[in-house]
């Protein structure tokens, strides 16, 4: 699964109990402790490619861990570098990347790369060209990429029919949410066309168009937490292996895939009768 809107979560590092955005990252070792967030307004990121902050603290679920939250910096907010940006020197790469998630950062450090987007089990880098070699080396296979290939946009299908709903899965692209009179889907240029040929209607969105799911997912362990972020979700909280936040549809489906519980919540303002 494509990190939805091409999130990174790795360029941006923030230690324990600094202020963010005029809040504050608590961090706590003792077992039972809570990691919380102000809730973020913003939701993944897009192709606006807006800036994006990842932070890692130490907390204890069972034991202590190290582990990344996502803090967004204004509504479908991206961390620099996500893109490649013009005068930028080196190629886009794809790599698989079997690690633990919590490990990409040293990855990225080693071979002086940045990550533009993460499609388990693949890194799509940008690097020089001369680290082709190094990750050829030590057992890598690095394809290149070309931005054709690479750069997204999200569009908005109104009405879709099972049929037509196949038939975008079956072109590659990825759908985002799925809402009784619309679906959301992320693609390539390349995937849009193939979607006119077969004469499937969509348009491009804004960012206010797309509303994530408020969900609360079971992690009891270092590994199910590691599985979370890097399924790339909005974090706001982690609490006696309970990690609320912000997902969509299709970060829903991989982390039950991966045998996490997942339940969808209604909204913070919105009361049970």
């Amino acid at each position: 699964m494509i990190y939805p809107l091409g999130l990174n979560p790795w360029t941006a590092l923030m230690p324990c109990g600094r202020s963010r955005e005029g809040g504050s990252v608590a961090c706590s070792q003792e077992e039972g402790s809570v990691m919380t967030f102000p809730a973020n307004t913003g939701l993944l990121s897009s192709t606006s490619r807006f800036g994006r902050l990842l932070v890692r603290c130490g907390l204890a679920v069972i034991t202590l861990l190290a582990v990344q939250m996502i803090a967004s910096s204004g509504a479908l907010s991206q961390a620099p570098s996500t893109m490649p940006q013009a005068g930028q020197s080196g190629i886009i790469v794809k790599v698989r990347f079997d690690g633990d998630y919590l490990q990409v950062d040293e990855f990225l450090k080693r071979f002086a790369a940045s990550v533009l987007r993460h499609d388990p089990p693949f890194l799509f880098l940008q690097l020089d060209t001369g680290r082709l070699a190094e990750l050829r080396n030590v057992g890598y296979e690095p394809q290149v990429v070309e931005p054709a290939d690479f750069i997204q946009k999200v569009v908005r299908v109104d009405k879709p029919s099972e049929d037509m709903i196949a038939r975008i899965r079956a072109i590659g692209a990825e759908l985002i949410l799925r809402e009784p009179d619309y679906i959301v889907v992320q693609a390539i240029e390349r995937q849009l066309d193939a979607m006119k040929r077969q004469q499937i209607d969509y348009r491009l969105i804004q960012e206010s168009d797309l509303t994530p799911r408020f969900v609360r997912i079971a992690a009891p362990d270092r590994g199910s937490v590691a599985l979370v972020v890097g399924a790339g979700i909005d974090i706001f909280e982690i609490h006696e292996g309970i990690v609320t936040g912000r997902a969509f549809d299709s970060q829903i489906e991989t982390l039950r895939r991966q045998g996490l519980k997942v339940d969808i919540s209604p909204p913070p303002s919105v009361r049970q009768p």
